[in-house]
């Protein structure tokens, strides 16, 4: 289930930043989870890259791989959300730190979604501590290799 849980958690973001890219390249509409508001210190709340429609495409994504994976429904749904809710959260504080949407923020950029995953379906219920610590390193060690390749073929 280590390998499943990984997997699942991991298309999240991808599926999410795809349909980054299709609303750029194709100015498909978006909604910003933030509405565009600002908080006290008067700086986005989260900021345009944070949508509606990228975070039900990870959400979705997630359902789909965890089903394909024979990972329960509502375990996938979890492992979807805390993966969009981890890099919610993640842009959140981003925002408060003045780092701008975009600019990398090293090793939080790549462990937000799988950390996210890990809180929300409760993984410590199927993994033990030294598990859940390979995930973190795995999986932010494959985002970090995704986002560099991402880069390169200019998508990110």
């Amino acid at each position: 289930m280590f390998l499943e849980f990984l997997i699942t958690a991991g298309v999240s973001p991808v599926f999410a930043q795809g349909y980054g890219y299709l609303h750029r390249k194709f100015k498909l509409s978006y909604h910003p989870i933030d509405f565009k508001k600002n908080f006290i210190d008067k700086k986005r709340i989260l900021g345009d890259g944070k949508t509606f429609e990228g975070s039900f495409c990870a959400i979705l994504a997630s359902i789909i791989f965890g089903t394909i994976l024979k990972l329960p429904i509502s375990l996938s749904f979890r492992i979807g959300l805390g993966a969009v809710l981890g890099d919610i959260f993640e842009s959140f504080i981003k925002r408060r730190l003045g780092i701008e949407r975009g600019k990398d923020w090293y090793p939080y950029d790549n462990i937000d979604y799988i950390t996210g995953a890990i809180v929300v379906a409760e993984a410590w219920k199927y993994f033990n501590i030294l598990e859940i610590l390979t995930l973190i390193i795995v999986g932010g060690a494959i985002s970090y290799l995704c986002g560099i390749f991402a880069k390169k073929i200019k998508i990110k």
